[in-house]
């Protein structure tokens, strides 16, 4: 099955798309972040988030 996520990624296997999703939460903490002026995450501490 070919399935289509927000982003347009087209994949035939959910776990690419769920990784695609925490990746994209993973990167949004900085995203964040870096719009609002605030102190960036280490990668240390967004582990300890997710």
């Amino acid at each position: 099955m070919i399935r289509k996520d927000t982003s347009g990624l087209i994949t035939g296997d959910p776990s690419v798309e769920i990784r695609g999703h925490i990746e994209k939460v993973r990167t949004g903490f900085n995203e964040i972040n870096r719009r609002c002026g605030w102190p960036l995450l280490t990668e240390e501490e967004i582990e300890g988030i997710m």
